[in-house]
């Protein structure tokens, strides 16, 4: 009697609903789980990466302030060397304007 109800309901509407609602929540877990694995891998990924950029961001500055003082050294120098040069440059032109006299 119990066989021939658990086969007449299985074969009902609502049963095959139920049977459906589960098999999808089953299915929901599974994928929910597969995707919190997902996420944090991505979090690490992130922080590992994360951490990495911000020191070569840090480096990078570091190096381009460098890179900007001696630029500035540099054009200083090349401001005195100028102004030598053409010091220099008059006082050849002198000497040589007394030599052809």
């Amino acid at each position: 009697d119990e066989k021939s109800f658990e086969a007449a309901s299985s074969s009902r509407p609502v049963s095959k609903v139920v049977s459906l609602l589960q098999g999808m929540k089953e299915q929901l877990e599974s994928e929910a789980a597969e995707e919190a694995e997902l996420m944090e891998k991505y979090n690490c990924w992130c922080k590992e990466n994360g951490e990495a950029k911000e020191k070569a961001i840090l480096e990078a500055t570091s190096r381009i302030e460098e890179w900007e003082n001696r630029i500035a050294e540099l054009s200083a120098m090349s401001s005195r060397l100028g102004t030598e040069y053409k010091n220099l440059q008059e006082e050849v032109d002198k000497n040589q304007g007394s030599m052809d006299e």
